[in-house]
């Protein structure tokens, strides 16, 4: 019965939530040895928006916040580099159809490395927090009509052996 309740408790999330239910599945169990143990070479960073919308490859941040009970809520910023970017085509299913969207690799740019590095340091000295979200903060390429809606996916590769980890998976920000 404890089984069932917490299925539905956890599907019941995820149809509120951009975070799909294996990425909470494994997030749960990703501890501060498990982030201290990634090499800041090999992390990527994959966006993917909508079309018309278009990322400004030349300021890409991915957003590492984090909570502590008896600090201020603190925040790295990382610098990402572009290494690929591709279009994927408008698709039509049977239940219905994406728009074209634009794909965007990246990797922590050369002077974000030394930052990971502390950020790092600062989690194995203090622990895992109460409460942390990774985020990306970008810009688009032209200004978008008020009331469009950009639809989001990040994923984070922490090492070049393991996938990509969704972190969003369809999170729509709506443009005022």
């Amino acid at each position: 019965m404890k089984t069932a309740i917490t299925t539905f408790i956890l599907i019941f999330l995820t149809a509120c939530s951009s975070i799909p239910l294996t990425s909470m599945i494994l997030l749960s169990n990703f501890d501060v040895q498990d982030f201290s143990k990634t090499v800041p070479e090999e992390l990527q960073a994959r966006l993917t928006i909508n079309d018309p919308a278009q990322l400004r490859l030349d300021d890409v941040r991915l957003v590492f916040k984090f909570e502590y009970d008896f600090d201020a809520p603190q925040e790295f910023q990382f610098l990402l580099t572009p290494q690929k970017q591709s279009s994927i085509a408008k698709q039509s299913h049977w239940y219905g159809s994406s728009p074209k969207r634009h794909q965007y690799d990246f990797n922590l740019a050369e002077k974000s490395i030394s930052e990971f590095e502390r950020y790092q340091q600062q989690l194995l000295h203090r622990g895992k927090p109460n409460n942390f979200k990774w985020t990306v903060y970008y810009y688009l390429t032209q200004d978008l009509p008020s009331g469009y809606a950009i639809d989001l996916d990040l994923a984070i590769k922490f090492s070049k052996e393991n996938d990509y980890l969704m972190i969003l998976k369809g999170a729509s920000i709506d443009i005022d």
